[in-house]
């Protein structure tokens, strides 16, 4: 807990720095403090963990990640599902997982947020 205190700490800090003359009000210090707090929030979700379900099929949670190989393309490609069913693919398993952890932080925002993800 301290970690995250140190860390949210840290972006207040350097938040109300970024505004603070003698004229700002505590709103607009408050404001700008939130702002930060809500920027850096994607930096502090976990990533996920992948397991490996079978020889290509990886899996974390809600999101699963398959290599796929069609018969008219030359290069198998990896197909990501996310938890909504929808899916995309990648050309490498590492941009997979990524695309899989960026959507994961976006929804984590979000719904701390209220926003759309």
């Amino acid at each position: 807990m301290d970690n995250l205190r140190d860390k949210i700490a840290a972006v207040a800090l350097d938040a109300i720095n970024k505004v603070y003359d003698e004229k700002g009000t505590r709103a607009e210090y408050a404001r700008a403090a939130t702002d930060s707090f809500i920027a850096a929030l994607p930096d502090m979700v976990a990533l996920l963990v992948w397991d490996l379900q079978g020889d290509w099929d990886y899996k974390s949670g809600e999101y699963s990640i398959w290599l796929w190989q069609a018969t008219d393309t030359p290069q198998p490609v990896w197909v990501l599902y996310f938890p909504d069913q929808t899916r995309a693919t990648r050309r490498s398993l590492e941009d997979a997982i990524a695309a899989a952890n960026a959507h994961n932080a976006a929804a984590v925002v979000a719904a701390l947020t209220g926003a759309k993800a």
